[in-house]
């Protein structure tokens, strides 16, 4: 186990999660179809010394969104964002760490950035530090290798609403790594992560659902979501249902995606409930 790293515990009665500075936010959410025009924007808040913005950005360099990918600098970064006060950086340093591109030996920055999750979590309720908390934990990235323990930070995740810690969870669980869990369970974890808002758990129900014809419309409608997402899974599954549909004389239904829409709504605002 990395040194002063325990187990991430439960948020306190009345405790709040951290939250996106609402001028970040609002830029993310003014026009989302142009993605060069948030990108001026969110640049003049990084430029002016926003340390959030600063870590969007970082992001959207270490992944190539809407510019020139760049791993390094993206790295590099997102650590000056978190050390100026944006926890929201963890999501590229941890992966950066783990693949050994800061300082020093390889297991030794992956300890450091399961110390770093683990402090992004106690001190500013950052939800996707405990979705990557489980990842290190299943895979021994910084840490001991434990499915049980990794479990426990999915569930936790997802108690809060974190479509990808859902998303991995449903994996642990079909890998046989955490228990014996049962196909409906493990289904219903999917579309869980799915109506959550999680890209990669669209394009799995859409792989799950497009031979039967009874649910192809249903799988058109997920993997259009992932597609639109940017997930190049979403992509090839909507590519190769909409030939399906083609064949059999199928269109897509619009009533599909509004079922699918209502759904995510109510999963939302309502209560989280795991099988």
């Amino acid at each position: 186990m990395a040194a002063g790293a325990p187990q991430p515990s439960e948020m306190p009665q009345g405790a709040k999660r951290w939250a996106l500075d609402p001028t970040v936010a609002a830029v993310l959410a003014k026009s989302p179809d142009d993605i060069q025009a948030t990108i001026a924007e969110i640049k003049k808040l990084a430029d002016a010394g926003n340390p959030q913005a600063m870590a969007v950005l970082a992001q959207y360099r270490y992944t190539g969104y809407g510019m020139r990918k760049d791993e390094a600098l993206g790295c590099q970064d997102s650590m000056k964002a978190y050390k100026e006060g944006a926890p929201n950086a963890v999501v590229v340093i941890a992966p950066c760490l783990w693949d050994g591109k800061g300082t020093g030996p390889k297991g030794a920055q992956a300890q450091l950035a399961y110390k770093m999750l683990s402090d992004t979590w106690e001190n500013y309720r950052y939800r996707d530090a405990l979705a990557l908390i489980g990842q290190a934990q299943s895979m021994g990235m910084g840490t001991d290798m434990d499915p049980r323990a990794a479990e426990r930070s999915f569930r936790l995740a997802a108690t809060y609403g974190d479509g990808k810690a859902t998303y991995l969870l449903a994996k642990l669980y079909e890998h046989g790594q955490a228990g014996k869990h049962s196909p409906e369970e493990i289904q219903a974890l999917y579309r869980f992560a799915s109506l959550l808002g999680d890209p990669a758990a669209q394009a799995e129900m859409a792989r799950r659902l497009r031979n039967d014809p009874s649910t192809r419309q249903e799988a058109y409608a997920w993997a259009s979501k992932s597609q639109a997402s940017g997930d190049p899974n979403g992509f090839r599954q909507q590519f190769e249902i909409a030939a399906k549909m083609k064949e059999t004389g199928m269109t897509p239904d619009p009533a599909a995606m509004k079922r699918i829409n209502d759904e995510t709504y109510q999963a939302s605002v309502g209560a989280i409930k795991l099988p």
